[in-house]
């Protein structure tokens, strides 16, 4: 955890991923939030039960953000997570491997590092995938033992605040293919062990799975199903691109196996077979017939996830069989249990490589806390008005989150279909938008002195939505723009290498970007909707008329009105 504490408050966090998700909504929840259902500080006005994970019941990670300092509350994160897998993976290695400490320690070490959600990119599961081996160990390994259900009410206690929707189905193959990996599995006090899991995780959740359930058929997400030649391939894909680590210690598991003629070598493969069938079925099923068509929306390639646990008494029962005292050691004297920790150290290694460098591109936690002109009311108006961060710098999260500015960019969990495509008619309809609230650079659109933003993006749509303000890391040219906050010298946020002398000039900047995010240019865009108004006539449509094509006729009816000179801002409601 050495980068989630060296600078302190100006520490390390995933900026790109995970440090504009749970991090900006958690500190949200415990600073800004006012009580009510709805949220307008993150994309324009969702339900905060459906935002992103945070309102259960029970959710450690807001506890620690309402206690402590972000960077504090960061770190127990990261120690907590990177505990649960440990010590979940050790004993369920000693569970199936008992008679040598070394092996389950060196199969425990790999665990953390298996995955980059496990503890790099960790903060929007809470315990999330790391509690997967202690759960599995509890409520399987140990299924004939004399105090089954205290381990399996421990088990709920710790998995009670995770995220049900993309950790339990992870947790289900998890469940089922340890229980083809262990021998003389009590199956009934699996299914009952499993099934009080699951009760606790909905008396935690429930009210945010019904807001799920509610709202799943007006989001964007998925949809659709899937063929099964497409479901399989996709499964292959993220079998080896994101599990490569612990496949690979099980696969040379499996050949161990098998050049050792041990029938185990059976159960090892249904037991990897087994989550690749469950995603590919999850994927291909007709829910629809079951009144269930809402899972067809869920990422359903989480259940994979379930391989880095598996490995864990697979590698350990390899370990064990390739013991000095049955097989010697490799070459250079070297024991394959000696070799698995070394291999660990070393992902630990690259990571922390990964992490460095990240930390120097992007910046870190100082993000959070340090953008002195959005904390400056100077530049506000008393009126509700909304913004837009182009460029992700920082992401709309962070500033709706940390800043108590309303986003009509914020990344959520779903995103309500109208809202998103609304975005995709503001960003010009640019196939490119996978995410559509993310306005990425674009450096065909830079001149060398400033950002045609509005080649980009539709300013006129933006300031129908309430976007009054553009808040931006570089400097940007667009009709009726006006420039209410430049950046003092030295003080810009975002600058690319070509434009230093040589690349030390460069990463001297970004070093002190560590300490200092800098400022951001602000912009205020002309006629500019407020955020709820009287309706000054009915414009009619055809029920068949096209999405994009009635967007261009709420921008025509606003640019007419403009040219016949119609100052409709004095007749429109004062209510917000």
């Amino acid at each position: 955890t050495f980068e989630f504490f060296v600078f302190g408050p100006y520490s390390f966090i995933e900026k790109t991923t995970e440090g504009n998700l749970n991090v900006a909504f958690n500190y949200y929840l415990a600073n800004f939030y006012d009580g009510g259902l709805f949220s307008h500080r993150f994309a324009g006005g969702q339900d905060v039960y459906t935002l992103l994970f945070g309102k259960q019941y029970f959710n450690l990670d807001g506890i620690l953000f309402s206690v402590f300092p972000t960077w504090i509350a960061v770190l127990f994160h990261k120690i907590y997570i990177a505990g649960l897998g440990l010590i979940g993976s050790y004993l369920l290695a000693r569970r199936m491997a008992p008679g040598s400490r070394i092996v389950a320690v060196a199969v425990a070490a790999v665990f953390p590092v298996s995955h980059i959600y496990l503890v790099n990119f960790s903060t929007n599961w809470s315990p999330g995938f790391s509690a997967l081996p202690l759960a599995v160990y509890l409520c399987v390994a140990r299924s004939r033992d004399r105090h089954y259900y205290l381990g399996v009410l421990l088990a709920a206690a710790v998995l009670a605040p995770a995220d049900p929707i993309h950790v339990f189905p992870a947790l289900l193959v998890t469940v089922v293919g340890a229980a083809i990996l262990f021998a003389g599995v009590d199956l009934r006090r699996v299914a009952a062990g499993f099934a009080i899991l699951v009760l606790f995780s909905i008396l935690n959740w429930h009210e945010v799975i019904y807001a799920f359930y509610l709202n799943i058929g007006l989001t964007s997400r998925g949809g659709g199903g899937t063929g099964i030649l497409e479901a399989a391939s996709i499964g292959a894909s993220n079998l080896f691109r994101m599990l490569w680590i612990p496949g690979s210690l099980y696969l040379l598991a499996v050949l161990v196996f098998v050049l050792g003629k041990d029938r185990f070598a059976y159960r090892a493969v249904a037991a990897l077979v087994w989550p690749y069938v469950a995603f590919v079925v999850a994927k291909t099923f007709p829910w629809e017939i079951l009144g269930l068509a809402f899972l067809k929306n869920l990422s359903h390639y989480y259940m994979l996830l379930s391989v880095t646990t598996l490995f864990v008494p697979v590698a350990a029962r390899a370990l064990d069989a390739l013991g000095a005292e049955r097989r010697g050691t490799f070459g250079f004297g070297l024991r394959p249990e000696v070799v698995v920790l070394a291999a660990a150290l070393s992902v630990l290694t690259w990571y922390k490589l990964l992490n460095l460098g990240t930390f120097v591109w992007f910046g870190g936690q100082s993000a959070f806390f340090g953008y002195e002109n959005l904390k400056d009311p100077a530049w506000k108006p008393a009126e509700d008005f909304r913004v837009v961060t182009p460029f992700e710098t920082p992401n709309a999260n962070i500033v709706a989150g940390f800043y108590g500015l309303d986003t009509f960019d914020g990344q959520l969990n779903i995103n309500h279909a109208a809202w998103e495509d609304y975005w995709f008619a503001i960003v010009r309809r640019d196939p490119g938008h996978v995410l559509t609230a993310r306005i990425g650079v674009k450096w065909k659109d830079w001149n060398g002195k400033a950002y045609a933003i509005d080649k980009q993006v539709r300013l006129d749509l933006l300031g129908i939505a309430n976007v009054r303000f553009l808040l931006s890391a570089l400097p940007l040219t667009g009709r009726g723009l006006k420039l209410v906050w430049a950046p003092g010298p030295g003080e810009r946020a975002l600058a690319r290498p070509a434009w230093f002398a040589n690349m030390a000039r460069f990463l001297e900047f970004r070093l002190r970007r560590i300490f200092d995010p800098g400022e951001l240019y602000i912009y205020e865009l002309p006629r500019v909707l407020p955020r709820v108004f009287a309706a000054e006539g009915v414009e009619v449509v055809d029920d068949t008329l096209a999405t994009s094509a009635l967007y261009e006729r709420i921008a025509a009816v606003r640019s007419e009105e403009r040219r016949v000179g119609k100052e409709c801002r004095s007749r429109w409601s004062p209510y917000h």
